[in-house]
């Protein structure tokens, strides 16, 4: 009599087990009002679905810059490697971008216009993409 595995049932989802450090670290800098430097890292895992899981490893370097007291600008620049597992496992690059311009209105109401320029750089050759992103964004803290 033949007898069923039923390992073999769940075909194509993540058996692999992660085994990493997670951190941040964030070195922050204001030499004036109107100047702030960001230099930030940090290394996380997520599970993305039954069949995958990813690492991530992102490095940003942000500049803001204050043009008056209520409206600033920030540049930005970002790099980031990160391993997918499951049965399509990719390893991929990620370079951007962004500027973004921000008008304080008071304390609380920020409105925000940004432009994110995006490549990724995958191991698989239909995951390469390049992203070209406007925003607009209204931020109130509570």
């Amino acid at each position: 009599m033949p007898s069923l595995d039923f390992r073999r049932v769940a075909v194509g989802l993540d058996s692999e087990d992660t085994d990493t450090i997670y951190a941040k670290v964030e070195v922050v800098n204001r030499p004036t009002d109107f100047l702030r430097q960001k230099l930030s890292f940090s290394k996380t895992s997520e599970l993305v679905s039954v069949r995958t899981s990813t690492t991530s490893t992102p490095l940003r370097v942000l500049l803001g810059v204050g043009v008056s007291e209520k409206t600033s600008i920030r540049p930005t620049l970002f790099y980031e490697y990160y391993e997918a597992s499951g049965p399509r496992a990719e390893k991929a690059h990620r370079f951007g971008a962004a500027l973004g311009i921000y008008q304080h209105f008071s304390e609380n109401l920020t409105l925000g216009l940004d432009y994110r320029f995006l490549l990724k750089d995958s191991n698989l050759s239909e995951a390469d993409y390049y992203q070209n992103l406007a925003l607009v964004s209204l931020y109130y803290k509570f």
